[in-house]
């Protein structure tokens, strides 16, 4: 399963994955100046970390995407492919 940015602060904060509670702790986490969420080596563990060092250590640690990856359908690829 792939995480997104809105769904690791969720689960780093352990808060249930909502709209609601992903923009809420968004913004928390812009109030905290310097500090970007993160991975090591699992999405599944979130992280806070300097924005600094994240930048630093790109091969270490990894950033979030914002929104998952837009499906195609079959019908769609199908089209595209002719």
């Amino acid at each position: 399963m792939l995480i997104t940015r809105k769904h690791a602060i969720c689960i780093f904060f352990n808060e249930e994955f909502t709209k609601e509670n992903s923009e809420r702790l968004k913004e928390d986490l812009e109030k905290l100046c310097g500090l970007e969420i993160c991975y090591a080596d699992d999405p599944n563990k979130p992280m806070l970390q300097t924005k600094l060092k994240v930048n630093g250590f790109p091969s270490y640690y990894h950033r979030y995407k914002d929104d998952l990856p837009k499906s195609t359908s079959l019908q769609e690829q199908i089209i595209l492919s002719k």
